[in-house]
């Protein structure tokens, strides 16, 4: 009878036991060997942010400070990047100190406004000077060339028009707030305050009798209190087609009742012959905040909502191309409760949208086409700002704080962590223009 084949191999390896031991030693440590490089391999890539998607990447906080590290109070993320610029911003500041101090309350302090410069690797706004900064109080503002006196200054938005990189920053003068137009000069270093225009202002009023308690302010107002009505809030530049354009909101004293909606407005502005900004039509005077024929409603809220039927806030636009993209906050009075300002936690409000438009004025003109963008954070976003990084890789600086989702909403997945950061932002854009996402590099 012959030995299978098994058979014969079998007595071949028991012929030679170490060779066969050699061999399945080998065979089992290549095994594990290989398996270690797997597993390694797995580790290493779990441990790589993702860095095209924004739920994955590292959020870097930003800070505003000076050279000796003290910290810029309540600078926020309303920082406005000099047009052609990475590295330079104007910004806002109250004072300056440690963080101790910026927690105190000052109220014999103005804001003021400054440069700051950007350094990218440490991710900190280096404060560079004051551009405009009126002395504490008691002293009166600052009595500028131009004739107007400025009592404090926030939130500035920048554009380049005819050659010139204007401003435009929220103030305070004569009792009531502002929206102001200035130039800055062509080496950074000053603001020229000889063509500084005041191109909307506030209209106040009394509010009634018996009294009203305001939303923003928590206090209650006494009969016949003069308050204001309609602001004049965190203006906006547009250059559109060779045409500049100033935007604002319309954010009253009285903003938590349903007749004081907190919506934005708009006009175009033109040139005088000293170079100064004024609005159309206006003779070269200030323009009421709610002026029914020089100015228009840009967006208004929805009354059908319940989540969006008291605000639509505009907080910057920007053109691409034929098309300008803006962003809005909205709220509503769901949840028993009327959305007027950021701290509120009810479902939907202070929610972030972009509305994309083909017009820069006309009455509803940024409330025709809400886009579907589903890479922007579900947060509420203070002072949403598209900047450039020295690479020129587009990214949205904000404020980002929890947002309360409206019930069915669809508001996007991915949550940024609270504070001043930025995030990437070509798929915001491309999802927002063209209902798809930007390929990497464009």
């Amino acid at each position: 009878m012959y030995p299978s084949v098994g058979q014969i191999r079998c007595s071949r390896f028991l012929a030679k036991p170490k060779l066969f031991r050699w061999r399945f030693l080998h065979c089992w440590a290549a095994f594990i060997l290989l398996a270690l490089i797997m597993v390694l391999q797995c580790n290493l890539a779990f441990a790589q942010p993702d860095t095209s998607s924004p739920t994955a990447a590292s959020f870097p906080r930003i800070s505003a400070e000076t050279a000796t590290h003290q910290l810029v109070c309540n600078a926020s993320s309303a920082f406005a990047q000099i047009p052609g610029q990475t590295d330079f911003f104007v910004g806002r500041g109250m004072c300056i100190g440690s963080l101790d101090y910026c927690h105190q309350v000052h109220p014999e302090k103005r804001a003021f406004l400054a440069l700051f410069r950007m350094d990218w690797k440490s991710n900190k706004m280096i404060f560079q000077r004051k551009l405009l900064a009126p002395p504490d109080k008691p002293a009166p503002g600052i009595k500028t060339p131009s004739g107007v006196s400025i009592d404090g200054c926030i939130d500035p938005s920048m554009v380049d028009f005819h050659g010139e990189k204007w401003i435009a920053f929220e103030g305070t003068t004569m009792g009531t707030n502002c929206s102001c137009v200035v130039p800055l000069t062509p080496d950074f270093t000053e603001l020229d305050l000889s063509r500084l225009t005041v191109a909307v202002k506030g209209v106040n009023g009394p509010i009634g009798k018996g009294g009203v308690k305001a939303g923003n302010n928590t206090m209650h107002a006494g009969p016949n209190q003069i308050v204001c009505l309609h602001s004049c809030s965190t203006p906006w530049l547009l250059n559109f087609q060779g045409h500049l354009y100033i935007y604002w909101t319309d954010d009253s004293f009285l903003n938590d009742q349903p007749d004081y909606p907190i919506v934005s407005r708009g006009m175009e502005l033109v040139e005088d012959d000293q170079g100064r900004l004024w609005g159309k039509g206006s003779g070269g005077r200030p323009v009421n905040s709610n002026d029914p024929n020089l100015t228009c409603t840009l967006r208004y809220p929805d009354k059908s909502d319940p989540a969006s039927n008291h605000v639509a806030h505009l907080r910057s636009a920007y053109v691409f191309g034929d098309k300008i993209l803006t962003f809005f906050t909205l709220g509503g009075d769901i949840g028993n409760q009327v959305c007027c300002s950021p701290h509120q936690t009810n479902p939907g409000c202070w929610r972030p949208v972009i509305a994309i438009a083909n017009r820069p004025l006309g009455d509803n003109a940024f409330g025709q086409a809400t886009a579907d963008v589903p890479s922007l954070p579900c947060n509420k976003i203070e002072y949403p700002r598209f900047i450039l990084d020295p690479s020129g890789r587009k990214l949205l600086l904000g404020q980002f704080a929890a947002l309360t989702k409206t019930p069915g909403g669809n508001e996007g997945q991915i949550v940024i962590p609270d504070g001043v950061t930025y995030i990437p932002a070509d798929s915001i854009i491309g999802e927002a223009l063209y209902g798809h996402k930007i390929p990497k590099g464009r």
